[in-house]
């Protein structure tokens, strides 16, 4: 019975251990198959992470690439900027200019045309037209049959002085029936030049240069410039002609760019700018503000384009930059997203070691 006992006790032992040995046969297949599936999965979030890692490098390129691009438009916007900051200020100032150059020149231009800088008597002659100027004889005022070299201007101004808005008639005779006309319309005094006058002989003057190469009158008015001019010669200084012939016997009247004069007779006028150039100063500088007029018109038109160019130009950094903005913040976001998503994988990565060296430690528990 203690055998039969001892041998049922043994072949208990024996299916028990069987079974444990069954128990852990399966725990090591299980074990092994999950340590499989997990290297499996661990060198596929490798291939991930590496797809990953490269993904991100392109993305890190392309994002300085933008970043660069956006430092560049942001130069071409500042540019653009401080162009048309330019222009427009070139433009004002030139508009500024034009209006009031262009506003010299209509007051100017009003003055000459109604003869408002003229004596009452010579205005009164020149507003009854054509019956005036044939029944005496009209050839029109001096400062209107000369044409002065702007540099001249203020010494042919101060040596024709009130001569420069006379009327000049082309007979002598008629000048008393003008003179006549006038008395009886109490219309004031006048001034005339007989055209048909002798021009005084003059010889040559060793000193300065003749005004008259500075003047150049209408065809068929020659003689009258000349003998108005003909004895006038351009000097640097008074002090020369004083100089050299004394204060009483000056050959001729010499006279200054600045408009200081001395004749023979010992007059001498000069000193001052005020009213320099007189009449004949306004008939020239209402062509010198025409042909400025015409200039600063040409370059506010130009000035214009170039404005209009100018906004083109920024309308078109200002589209850029913010492009290259919205690119550039594109472009961070998806590193952004790729560096979220590599966080992402090397957590499950970890996670994975952590399981692999469970099922190892379990595997040699179970040995």
């Amino acid at each position: 019975v203690g055998v039969l006992t001892s041998v049922a006790r043994g072949e208990d032992r024996i299916t028990m251990l069987a079974d444990r040995r069954a128990a852990i046969d399966q725990r090591l297949r299980s074990a092994d198959r999950d340590y499989e599936e997990q290297q499996s999965a661990a060198r596929e979030l490798v291939d991930e992470q590496n797809e990953l890692e490269e993904n991100l490098r392109s993305l890190l390129t392309e994002h300085e690439r933008f970043q660069e691009q956006l430092i560049v438009a942001m130069r071409h916007h500042e540019r653009a900027t401080e162009k048309l900051a330019e222009v427009t200020g070139e433009l004002q100032q030139r508009r500024e200019q034009l209006g009031a150059r262009s506003a010299r020149l209509s007051s100017l231009t009003e003055l000459l045309a109604n003869r408002e800088d003229l004596g009452s008597g010579t205005r009164h002659l020149i507003e009854q037209g054509d019956a005036a100027a044939s029944r005496f004889g009209i050839r029109g005022l001096v400062r209107e049959l000369l044409e002065v070299e702007p540099q001249a201007v203020k010494a042919v101004g101060a040596v024709l002085a009130e001569r420069a808005d006379a009327l000049v008639l082309a007979e002598g005779a008629k000048v008393v029936d003008a003179l006549s006309s006038l008395r009886a319309s109490e219309a004031g005094r006048g001034v005339f030049l007989l055209e048909t006058a002798q021009a005084p002989v003059t010889g040559i003057v060793p000193m300065g240069e003749p005004i008259l190469e500075r003047v150049e009158a209408r065809q068929g008015h020659e003689g009258l410039a000349q003998r108005l001019l003909g004895d006038v010669y351009l000097v640097e200084s008074l002090s020369e002609p004083l100089d050299l012939y004394g204060s009483t016997s000056l050959p001729a009247t010499f006279v200054t760019l600045e408009g200081d004069l001395v004749t023979p007779s010992g007059v001498v006028c000069g000193g001052g700018v005020a009213g320099a150039g007189g009449s004949i100063a306004r008939e020239s500088e209402v062509r010198e503000l025409q042909a400025e007029v015409e200039r600063l018109s040409l370059e506010v038109k130009q000035f214009e384009s170039s404005h209009a160019n100018a906004m083109a130009e920024l309308e078109s950094a200002n589209q850029e930059l913010d492009n290259m903005r919205s690119r550039q913040h594109t472009a961070a976001m998806a590193v952004a997203t790729q560096e979220k998503d590599l966080e992402r994988a090397s957590e499950r990565g970890k996670a994975l070691g952590e399981a692999r060296e469970s099922r190892v430690s379990e595997r040699a528990d179970l040995l």
